[in-house]
């Protein structure tokens, strides 16, 4: 189950099970082996939608989202 709430300067709104809209993922990065069983990374990521969902009476459309992200890996 999905669920998002939504904040404005008037109120907020949670909802869940949001719907399916379509968008674009681009994700670059580069991963530093440390050993044979350790990791380190770091990346980043940007996306969007390309169409807007609407569900409830509320219209959602993400016009874009860039994060940086750190990542740790480890294998037994």
């Amino acid at each position: 189950m999905l669920k998002s709430e939504l904040q404005t300067i008037t109120g907020s709104t949670t909802t869940k099970n949001l719907g399916w809209n379509y968008g674009i993922v681009f994700n670059t990065g580069i991963k530093f082996l440390i050993s044979d069983k350790t990791s380190i990374g770091i990346g980043f990521e940007s996306q969007g939608d390309i169409s807007k969902m609407k569900k409830d009476g509320v219209e959602q459309k993400v016009d874009q989202l860039n994060s940086i992200y750190f990542s740790f890996g480890f294998k037994f």
